[in-house]
């Protein structure tokens, strides 16, 4: 969901789908800009520029990487090596589905114990459902969290769409999902070794240390046998959805003190969204701060060029703010998970009233302050292509 304010013409919540958020972004990028079916190898950093390999054995140079791969980043682990990022012990299930029947444009949020479940619209006649339950809701039912996604993206479908069997984790980098091992090359070096070991780990961790067997349950039956009972409305839902489209994930996140170090990209490579912080949904922040930084970083190269200094300057601008969100989306999140006291409603309204009261705070200014960050305007100015790459 993307915030906005009254000034651009819509409200402060604009539900939008990821096909139409990104179709829509990639409408307004120059023809030739984006290139399908490439996988990322390696990067080798030089002087001028950066140098990009490709598993099919092209290649590409840049001025600078924008690594934007997702939760278990390549080009983080390459760049700063530091590690995979924090399994949370909660599993999400998530979908899309087109309904006549559901309560139009109404968005509803269920509390079952530690379990939450919700749904809300993104269109006239299209809504989103999640399910997210801790690690111990599915063990009291007889299944153990798995390492990696059931099923492939529910929301996939657009002008940009890869190959069937190409789709990766909603919070990967869109890898097969695969088992593999790293096997050290004698000819290897012991860093390259090392780099091969830590991709292996990351790609394990995306897409499951071994692909499901044909007698494992389906990413929504799992869902369903947690979500068990609980309010019959979800349960349909669930039960309305192409079984095919539901995503099982674990949730991963970067602590905030992973920022502390005051930059997340070096030399001519910087990161945005998931592969800088990855969070919590719990203000559903994701992508509006992924956003943020793609703004910040246009203001940082329209002022300094396409120069280390400009990478800098968007992480030092950037990681004060994203910082504080983690945290407040990691604190959040952990109390939203708990279980909670019986007297807490499970409307959604009374729901925050209550969960302030319990847990003694008030999110109106934490929220406020989210929703009041201004932008410098950016130049109009259109991408320059550069041997086919922008």
């Amino acid at each position: 969901m993307a915030s906005g304010k009254t000034k651009y013409g819509v409200s402060e919540q604009a539900p939008m789908g990821w096909s139409e958020l990104r179709d829509g972004l990639a409408d307004h990028l120059p023809a030739g800009a984006i290139h399908l079916n490439k996988r990322f190898s390696q990067l080798q950093q030089h002087d001028d520029h950066v140098q990009l390999l490709f598993t099919d054995g092209t290649s590409a140079e840049a001025k600078i990487v924008v690594g934007a791969d997702g939760c278990f980043s390549k080009i983080r682990q390459q760049t700063l090596g530091d590690g995979l990022p924090d399994f949370t012990g909660t599993v999400i299930w998530r979908a899309r589905l087109s309904s006549s029947d559901l309560p139009k444009g109404e968005s509803h949020f269920f509390l079952q114990g530690s379990m939450i479940a919700t749904f809300y619209p993104i269109s006239s006649d299209q809504y989103v459902w999640t399910v997210g339950a801790p690690v111990s809701c599915l063990e009291e039912v007889g299944l153990s969290a798995k390492t990696g996604p059931t099923g492939p993206k529910a929301d996939v479908k657009g002008k940009l769409d890869a190959p069937e069997g190409n789709r990766g984790d909603a919070q990967g980098d869109g890898q097969v999902a695969k088992s593999v091992a790293a096997k050290a090359d004698p000819a290897d070096s012991q860093q390259e070794t090392k780099d091969k070991a830590v991709a292996t780990q990351a790609e394990q961790a995306q897409n499951g240390s071994s692909l499901s067997k044909a007698a494992d349950l389906s990413a929504s039956e799992r869902c369903r046998k947690v979500w068990g009972n609980n309010a019959e409305i979800i349960k349909d839902i669930i039960d309305a959805t192409d079984e095919s489209t539901v995503l099982e994930h674990n949730m991963h996140v970067r602590h905030p003190d992973s920022l502390s170090q005051g930059f997340w990209g070096t030399g001519r490579v910087t990161l945005v969204g998931d592969a800088a912080h990855p969070m919590r949904p719990a203000s559903g922040q994701g992508v509006n701060q992924a956003l943020e930084d793609a703004v910040e970083l246009a203001q940082a190269i329209q002022e300094g060029g396409l120069t280390q200094g400009s990478l800098r300057a968007y992480e030092a601008s950037r990681i004060p703010r994203v910082q504080q969100i983690l945290a407040a989306e990691m604190a959040s999140g952990l109390k939203a998970y708990a279980n909670r006291p019986p007297e807490l409603p499970a409307d959604l309204a009374a729901f925050k009233h209550a969960k302030a009261r319990w847990e003694g705070t008030d999110n109106g200014a934490y929220e406020k302050w989210i929703m009041q960050k201004e932008f410098a305007p950016l130049k109009a100015q259109e991408a320059q292509m550069v041997g086919g790459h922008a």
